[in-house]
């Protein structure tokens, strides 16, 4: 139901795919070597499950990663496979197209949740052409270690808010961005400055408590995303540096490296992975024991770290709200650019859609961002491969309206402002945003506009 998880799942990692804007983990200067090939990259990533997957439970008590595979696909060609890896914790295996014939291959960049052997799994796909580059490798085993979380994990959780979205109403309002930043800002200064901690915690408690109270809405709807993808944020930093025999100042050290600064995205739901992991080291070190119950508590990492600290008060540090101001101008701007031709279909019964039937589609999928504009919800930079009865549908960073029916089907609308032909049942689009060369479809008229419509699985 991939209009659905858009809705859900906006901004992060493709959705079963690829990180998107600051939702990629932040990382220290690499000194990985670059690698020629798909077994060398391969490798580099069962170095790392190998070195770290055996001691998450240090992390998390109820992790344990030994019992996961990540099947690594190397695509030379979207969908076009030319190597694939099976990688353990007691190493990595080359696999014949026999042996991943019943997996359905992620797109590039993307990742799914799978079973493989009888083991609870992910498969994750990587162009070929991006494996020399060591940032790669880095967000390749960290995406990895992140998305077990929510596929194992986070079962239990408690939900704060039942009907949550993570769509942001549009245009976006700079002042939660700011609030927030602030929060984000004395944390890093409480976690960096022990010996300050109590000042820093009673400021971003301060800022906490103002956001609740001016965004009490936005608040409530980003609690969900705040627990789910900041305790994965945590999971995946600390998982690139624990093993059997850290020291804590060396994990201290090397997470203060880690730690995401000035990769601001102007989104609630980017900020929550920032938010998380810097919040989690706190709290390991201020409440050791925070995690027994965490996920039932319906509590975000914030509200725990801060609910029993006094807040003082603080400023919006200039250098802040300049660089919020003008992000959020600039998001603004683009977003207003990449809805054009959906708002222009709203009005314009003229311009025909490609409806999509995505209800019971699985796979891959990713969206730059999901807006509320008005009263509709548009996804922006939506990017998805689907196989209709061995015909390719490719949509590539387009603007996509997502509805539903009375029955809860799931739907994506996109505008056919594009040069395109559809005759007798038969759509053809050749386009940098939409490509489908003979796509059977169903003819129909909804209020005046032509509607073709495709049922994706």
């Amino acid at each position: 139901m991939l209009a659905a998880l858009a809705a859900a799942a906006a901004l992060t990692l493709r959705a079963c795919s690829a990180p998107s804007q600051s939702t990629t983990p932040s990382s220290a200067a690499s000194t990985t070597a670059s690698v020629t090939s798909s077994e060398q990259f391969a490798k580099a990533i069962s170095d790392r499950i190998a070195k770290h997957w055996p001691h998450m439970a240090k992390i998390w008590p109820t992790y344990d990663y030994t019992k996961h595979t990540l099947v690594l696909f190397s695509l030379s060609a979207p969908g076009k496979v030319n190597a694939a890896y099976a990688i353990t914790t007691s190493g990595m295996k080359e696999l014949t197209p026999t042996e991943y014939a019943d997996i359905e291959v992620p797109q590039h960049d993307g990742y799914a949740q799978i079973t493989f052997n009888g083991l609870p799994s992910i498969a994750m796909s990587v162009n070929s052409s991006e494996m020399s580059k060591p940032q790669t490798i880095d967000s390749t085993y960290r995406v990895a270690t992140h998305e077990l979380v929510h596929f194992y994990y986070q079962g239990e959780m408690k939900q704060p808010d039942e009907n949550a979205s993570r769509a942001q109403p549009y245009p976006l309002d700079p002042t939660p961005r700011t609030y927030r930043q602030m929060i984000h800002r004395q944390l890093l200064a409480a976690y960096e400055t022990p010996d300050k901690r109590a000042e820093h915690l009673a400021k971003a408690r301060f800022w906490l408590d103002k956001y609740h109270s001016e965004f009490a809405d936005e608040a409530k709807a980003t609690a969900s995303t705040d627990i789910t993808e900041g305790t994965a944020r945590y999971t995946d930093l600390l998982g690139a540096i624990i093993t059997g025999d850290n020291k804590p100042e060396e994990v201290r050290q090397a997470a203060q490296k880690l730690l995401g600064r000035d990769d601001f995205v102007p989104s609630a739901e980017a900020e929550a992975y920032q938010l998380g992991e810097v919040a989690g080291l706190l709290l390991d070190e201020e409440n050791p024991q925070w995690k027994k119950d965490f996920y039932i508590s319906g509590q975000t990492l914030l509200d725990l770290l801060l609910k029993d600290i006094k807040p003082a008060e603080d400023s919006v540090a200039p250098e802040v709200a300049k660089a919020v101001e003008s992000e959020v101008a600039k998001r603004n701007s683009e977003v207003k650019d990449e809805i054009a031709d959906v708002q222009k279909a709203a009005t314009d019964t003229s311009i025909p859609y490609l409806k999509i039937d995505d209800t019971d589609a699985e796979g891959s999928f990713g969206a730059t961002g999901s807006f509320i504009v008005g009263d509709e919800e548009i996804s922006t930079g939506y990017t998805a491969r689907f196989d209709v009865g061995g015909t390719e549908l490719a949509i590539n960073d387009a603007a996509v309206k997502a509805t539903f029916d009375e029955s809860g089907r799931s739907y994506l609308l996109l505008p056919l402002t594009m040069k395109h032909s559809g005759k007798d049942g038969v759509l053809t689009v050749d386009d940098a945003k939409l490509a489908a060369k003979g796509l059977k479809v169903a003819e129909l008229k909804e209020d005046g506009r032509t509607v073709y419509t495709v049922v994706v699985k």
